[in-house]
């Protein structure tokens, strides 16, 4: 299931969550990183990038995509 998809998915459940948060619904942010499997790839820093990208969504608003530059 696509990133979009899961949104979408959560939005439809329209699930309360505090109301000082945003619209008082609950939202899904992601973190994405993608790359080439090679012998030199570390998966390590693809998670990594991934983690990174994911608070970079979150820091931007509720509701975010954010892919990683690999």
């Amino acid at each position: 299931m696509s990133q979009k998809k899961m949104q979408k998915a959560v939005k439809w459940l329209d699930i309360s969550c505090a109301p000082s948060v945003g619209n008082g619904l609950l939202t899904a942010s992601f973190g994405l990183a993608t790359t080439v499997a090679s012998d030199s790839q570390n998966v390590n820093d693809l998670i990594a990038k991934a983690d990174s990208a994911l608070y970079e969504a979150k820091k931007n608003g509720r509701n975010r995509i954010v892919r990683a530059q690999v």
